[in-house]
């Protein structure tokens, strides 16, 4: 007597291999995709922090008495002048596409009658940043919301001395 397996028999092995074949299959796929997905949003987030939190110290140290603000204009999202100081906040290298830098320029040294010298530079990467701006809050023509959706961050940015805020909107 002859052992083996009947047709039958393979076939329903052989569907059964091919059903958790597929699964394995839907499942790595599946969690590549996530994998990359939450890598996206894991830098998003990392640029959401760097940018908020470089804002905050550059409007802390240039927020002054006598301090005026420019914003939006071409290149340099703000300008903070006081007639004897002028500094910067600019988005350089940026491509045809997404990207670029965001450059921080600082007061590196104050001389003998109290004014700022020299400077210093920080600069933000923001890769996946398409724009940024920069509004008055409270002003008519602001256009940018109190809020967030998922392709932007909004955020507050309030000045003790100077006495008013700003509100800062990057779009991904």
């Amino acid at each position: 007597m002859k052992r083996g397996f009947t047709l039958s028999e393979l076939i329903i092995s052989m569907s059964l291999l091919a059903m958790i074949a597929a699964a394995i299959l839907l499942f790595v796929t599946t969690m590549s995709s996530f994998s990359r997905t939450n890598s996206v949003m894991l830098d998003r987030v990392r640029e959401e922090e760097a940018i908020r939190k470089e804002f905050d110290r550059w409007f802390s140290a240039v927020d002054v008495e006598g301090v005026t603000f420019s914003i939006n204009l071409g290149n340099d999202l703000v300008q903070a002048n006081t007639g004897s100081w002028t500094y910067t906040v600019k988005r350089v290298d940026q491509t045809e596409e997404d990207g670029g830098i965001l450059r921080f320029a600082y007061p590196k040294e104050v001389n003998e009658e109290g004014k700022f010298i020299n400077e210093t530079y920080v600069d933000v990467e923001i890769e996946s940043v398409k724009s940024i701006y920069l509004a008055k809050k409270g002003d008519p023509e602001n256009i940018l919301p109190d809020y967030s959706d998922e392709n932007e961050y909004t955020f507050p940015i309030n000045l003790h001395i100077a006495d008013f805020a700003f509100l800062c909107k990057v779009e991904f």
